[in-house]
């Protein structure tokens, strides 16, 4: 009910709107219109904006007025001047006063005379006229010509006498200018803001704490605005980066989240993720709670001077994200966007396997070999076996013909599991977005409002995604001198994970892939899954349920839910002390409340399995110590932060001299808290249980002993930091920039002498604009900065504390409380620091044709988390402290090209990112060879990490190729440098030291990028976007005897690859089938040089095709409409390794996607 209240309460405030008078008071003696524009800006709310050479002929001005209305000054300050103004939303225009038009321009400007008169008209994005825009015509060369004109109150414009093949110039002060073709009709021309807030002309980005002009930042800003951010159809935010970014590896090889990466790598064990910063706070909770359609732009942030202001957070980068927010005097607008994203099921059939003919003459082989005898034989547990082991065991027997069995064997080939999976268990998904806003303000006041509904259905059927957000933002300007925010955010999000796929499984190994999931008739078909059906049958006579398993019917019996409930509140206050100074507060308090339940019904296999198997028998009576009915497991997470922050604001402007600082200090407080519950013979008629006891060790049927499985839990966590902060930047006349920060943090995280040391985070950076300097005359590139930044940022490895931490649990033989070590105490625990030096040009071609940036940057990583030696006496083998240095380098380039200015338009944007790392200090090394083979890139499990000084902390080693042995197809390796099979020696660290191991490079791309082609014809658009990575390894997948005897794991084709007679070794690699096999050698083969491949590709990643509807006249109603479709994951255009595998999917690919939509302003 209160949050009912608080909710109705904010939200009202849209009713509310202070207006106050602009009143300005100046004493000024023959001044520069810069001085007076300055002071008016600090007086009043009004922004200024204009082009410097537009009144760079103004005259002095000497003014004086005392407490009098700004729209009554201007007319005095403009008077006699060479330009005039307009007022509109909040914002003072200055232009140049409109020249008379020239009626035979083409004479004095070489140009052909062509069209008698070319109309159009210019609007904003959200379809209103921009009134007062300048359409000037250029002439072949580029240049501006004399024959210009403004648009007028609705926007249109008129010239006369426009020359043949020239091209128009659009500009308005605040948006980003555009040239189209002159033709006699040229339709309507919408103009995009500049991203970001506006400062005259200036572009400006964000660092969280602070909004800072581009042209004055000397650190490493990556800007996405809206347009680029909506260019990419998904439900969360971290999916829109992909392929538009440079510097950022967006790897999603693992299946799960996809692992972020800017600039490579700066730790090993601590958290290897960017700081995700939602409106000026760092957001604790699950990024994909947010609804992407209420973001407005992006900032990432690269090196130290733009990151190390959010200190021991920002080593591995910052993703400064900004939520949409209304504008003062601006009517309401209200857009809607909608689309539908349906993507193809899983292949399947994508990874070359074995036949299930081959398959089962393997199971012959075993058989025939008595490999089977200890199942078919063990009356103990009584393991399942495949149904040709079955029928082989049967003819043996003599319980069933020989020749019924080999009809029966040969129909079984006939079979392919993955039919029964794709079309059971997958679908194509099918992905709904709906988004609804309206914003506007007035003088004081503004707003922004927002809900979304998300409705996905994944490919694994009974999994999907319903969500519900809600948003509003609103800031009120009571005075002058005060402003006041207010921001709100709830999302309601519910998953469903009800596939039972991944409990298709034949007990310890996986499941025959002839295995039928479904009759003739479409009947659920049993499979072995614990026991063998023998062994059913009997405890059906017994008294216990059915233990059969079907696995098309547990798709009924198994509801695996969750629901999250985040909420997100921000308020702030900043009071003008004085013109110069503000100071603001801020608080954000973050809720993330989750409940999930996993339901298996009393039909469920594992509940009817858990109730048999804790069923006893004495004197002939059953006990059921389980009871019947479902079994419910419930979990409870929530997560609370505060944040709370005070700055100081300082900004002077003087002559030809820029200054900006700002201080402040921060608290934070993330608290986190679990709690899981289980509850047997549960009833879900009427929600009861039954008590189980928990206590007592009881004898399993068929065989063993244990405790009931006790789901009762409870977890916790409570960091908190303090930090101080500054930073400061100077400019001199907008060409020289200097910038300096500094940072202290302290958290309960770092032992006591990390607290009291102090030591700052710092980075200091500067910026000349090359260009500006009077003896600079390159005019192909009109415009040259370069900048150079150093300094520290800091990370964190919140699972290592400076205090001893234990594990609370019941120990697993007697049940008693105990505590398990976790980690002994180190009181010199701290941050670990990381510098970064970074320097870099900025460019831009005459006319913008080409445009760009290049940086160069180097990184050393010190007091990195990692395992060090401990003495045998302390109980412990070794400790996580800061014992380890690592280094890396790279660069990044972005060029943009305008290829095509005419009727049709053709841009190229090029990302090109090189990153990589080096181990440069460890003090432990692995105690087995085999260590150094996994690839540990993908699933970033840290615990089997194995770095190496000198190398990558990825990277891709292999065992050295002698071929095949000609006799018999073993695989040949080296043992002190002659051909061997003696496997166990090979494997030997003694033998074979790890610098002798063939080093192939690394796993993770240090060359990659994309390449986006954009197409503008007329109200048409088309965006192509081609990914690339290079430099890199990976190991392909091949088949290993062993797994394919012992757990039916790898049935890879290359089975039909092997060798199999003298000779065969001189065209194919894959070993011959041994059996037995022999101890270490499907280890050698997978892990030789045979197997590593390169891992360059190229991707056409995605396409997006739009046309927007001109409206030439407000209907009274809409205003803009875009309708597109996008294309995901189309598909390799090339890879280096030569046998088509796509080496970030070598197993499934990502299914293609394609999405329809439509975005409506009205």
């Amino acid at each position: 009910m209160k949050l009912a209240v608080f909710l109705v309460a904010l939200f009202s405030l849209s009713a509310v709107a202070a207006v106050h008078a602009q009143k300005v008071t100046l004493h000024s003696e023959k001044v520069a219109i810069q001085q007076i524009l300055r002071e008016l800006r600090k007086q009043t709310d009004y922004s200024f904006i204009y082009r410097e050479q537009d009144i760079a002929k103004s005259m002095p001005i000497t003014i004086h007025v005392e407490a009098e209305e700004i729209l009554d000054v201007l007319p005095r300050i403009v008077a006699g001047q060479p330009f005039t103004y307009t007022v509109a939303n909040g914002v003072i225009t200055l232009q140049p006063k409109p020249t008379a038009i020239v009626k035979r321009v083409g004479e004095a400007n070489g140009l052909i005379l062509a069209y008698p008169e070319v109309r159009g008209r210019v609007v904003d994005s959200l379809g209103d006229p921009l009134e007062g825009a300048s359409v000037r015509v250029l002439n072949i060369e580029g240049k501006r010509t004399t024959l210009q004109t403004l648009t007028g109150g609705d926007g249109y414009f008129l010239l006369r006498n426009v020359p043949e093949g020239a091209v128009l110039e659009v500009t308005f002060v605040g948006y980003v200018a555009q040239q189209v073709s002159a033709i006699s009709n040229v339709g309507t021309i919408v103009l995009k803001a500049v991203p970001n807030e506006l400062e005259e002309v200036e572009v400006m980005v964000s660092t969280g704490y602070q909004q800072l002009p581009r042209e004055r930042a000397t650190g490493s800003f990556v800007q996405i605005d809206n347009e680029l951010f909506d260019r990419s159809v998904s439900t969360d935010v971290i999916s829109r980066l992909k392929g538009i970014t440079p510097s950022l590896i967006f790897d999603e090889r693992a299946g799960a989240e996809p692992k972020l990466s800017i600039r490579g790598r700066s730790t090993i064990f601590a958290n290897d993720q960017p700081l995700i910063v939602l409106d000026n706070f760092p957001y604790e909770g699950d990024i994909n709670s947010i609804n992407p359609n209420d973001i407005e732009n992006i900032s990432i942030l690269r090196d130290a001077a733009a990151a190390s202001i959010w200190g021991v957070r920002a080593a591995n980068g910052v993703i400064v994200i900004t939520t949409k927010k209304g504008s003062g005097e601006t009517p309401v607008s209200i857009g809607f966007n909608t689309n539908l994203t349906v993507g193809n099921k899983p292949d399947l059939y994508y990874q070359p396997r074995m036949s299930s003919g081959d398959f089962i003459e393997v199971e012959r082989m075993l058989f025939d070999n008595g490999y089977f005898n200890n199942d078919i034989n063990n009356v103990t547990s009584y393991p399942p076996i495949s149904p040709v082991i079955e029928l082989l065991s049967a003819a043996r027997n003599g319980t069933v013909d020989a020749t019924e069995s080999e009809a029966a064997i040969q129909q079984l080939k006939q079979y392919d599991i993955r039919d029964d999976l794709n079309k059971y268990f997958y679908r194509r998904s099918v992905k709904q977005q709906y988004a609804l806003n309206f914003r506007g303000g007035e003088k004081s006041y503004n707003y922004y409002y927002s809900a979304g509904f998300d409705h996905n259905k994944d490919n694994l059927i009974g999994n999907g995604l319903r969500r519900i957000s809600l948003s509003t933002r609103q800031n009120i300007q009571p005075t002058q001198d005060l402003e006041l925010s207010f921001g709100l955010d709830y999302t309601l999000s519910n998953n469903a994970a009800n596939s039972a796929l991944g409990t298709i499984t034949l007990g310890s190994r996986n499941i025959y892939p002839y295995a039928r999931l479904s009759g003739d008739n479409g009947e659920a078909l049993p499979i072995s899954n614990k026991y063998r059906a023998d062994f059913i049958q009997e405890s059906s006579s017994l008294g216990l349920l059915d233990w059969t398993y079907r696995p098309l019917d547990e798709r009924m019996y198994t509801e695996r839910t969750s629901e999250a409930n985040n909420m997100r509140f921000q308020t702030g206050i900043r009071y003008r002390i004085w013109r110069r100074l503000n100071a603001e507060v801020r608080y954000q308090y973050q809720q993330q409340r989750g409940t999930g339940e996993n339901l298996y019904h009393q039909d469920a296999f594992y509940t009817r399995d858990l109730i048999n198997r804790y069923t006893t028998f004495e004197n002939g009576a059953l006990t059921r110590n389980i009871p019947e009915g479902s079994i419910l497991n419930t979990t409870n997470n929530k997560l609370d932060a505060h944040n709370g922050r005070m700055q100081l604001n300082y900004s002077h402007t003087w002559k030809d001299h820029d200054l900006a600082a700002i201080a402040g200090f921060e608290v934070r407080e993330i608290k986190t808290g679990g709690k899981t519950v289980g509850f047997y013979g549960y009833d879900e008629a009427n929600g009861s249980s039954r008590p189980v006891n928990y206590n007592t060790y009881y004898r399993l049927y068929p065989s063993g002993y244990a405790l009931i499985p006790d789901q009762r839990n409870i977890s916790g966590t409570i960091d908190r930091f303090r930090s101080y902060y500054s930073n400061v930047s100077y400019s001199y006349k907008s060409r020289y920039t200097l910038s300096a920060s500094g940072r202290i943090d302290q958290s309960n995280l770092f032992g006591v002498a990390a607290n009291l040391k102090a030591v700052p985070l710092w980075s200091i950076g500067g910026k000349w604009v090359l260009s500006d300097e009077p003896f600079y005359k390159w005019g192909a590139l009109p415009v040259v900065a370069l900048k150079a930044t150093y300094g520290y940022n800091g990370n964190l490895d919140n699972s290592v504390t400076a205090f001893t931490t234990a594990r609370l649990a019941n120990a697993s033989f007697t049940g008693k409380p105990a505590a398990f070590i976790i980690s002994p105490p180190n009181p010199n625990l701290k941050w670990e620091r990381v510098s970064m030096l970074n320097l870099g040009v900025e460019f831009a071609s005459k006319n913008d044709r080409i445009s760009g940036s290049f940086e160069y940057f180097t990184k050393h990583a010190s007091d990195l988390i990692g395992e060090g030696p401990l003495g045998a006496t302390t109980g412990l083998t070794s400790f996580r402290g800061n014992v380890a240095d690592m280094v890396g380098k790279g660069f990044d380039l972005m060029l943009s090209t305008d290829n095509i200015r005419k009727k049709l338009i053709w841009r190229s944007t090029l990302l090109f990112s090189y990153a990589i790392d080096e181990i440069t200090d460890y003090k432990r090394t692995a105690s087995s060879l085999s260590a150094y083979f996994p690839d540990n890139s993908i699933n970033r499990e840290s615990l089997f990490y194995t770095p190496v000084e000198g190398r990558p902390l990825f990277s891709i080693y292999s065992y050295k190729w002698a071929g095949l042995d000609g006799e018999n197809g073993n695989p040949l390796g080296y043992l002190n440098g002659m051909p061997s099979d003696n496997y166990t020696a090979i494997s030997s660290m003694s033998n074979t030291p790890v610098d002798s191991l063939i080093y192939h490079g690394r796993a993770m791309a240090p060359f990659f990028g994309s390449l986006r082609n954009d197409f503008i014809y007329k109200q048409w658009s088309l965006s192509v976007n081609i990914s690339y990575s290079f430099g890199h390894y990976f190991r392909k997948p091949t088949i290993s005897y062993g797994d394919l005897y012992r757990t039916y794991s790898s049935l890879h084709a290359d089975f039909n690859k092997r060798w199999q007679k003298p000779g065969d070794e001189s065209f194919t690699t894959v070993p011959s089938m041994v059996f037995p096999d022999i101890n270490g050698r499907d280890a050698f083969y997978v892990n030789s040089e045979v197997n590593v491949k390169r891992a360059d590709l190229v991707r056409l990643q995605d396409i997006r095709l739009a046309y927007n509807f001109a409206f030439k006249q407000h209907n009274g109603l809409m205003k803009a409409l875009q309708v597109y479709a996008f294309a995901n994951n189309i598909g390799l255009l090339w890879t280096a390794n030569g046998e088509g595998i796509d080496p970030d999917f070598p197993a499934t690919p990502l299914p293609f996607t394609l999405s329809f939509g439509a975005q409506l302003t009205l």
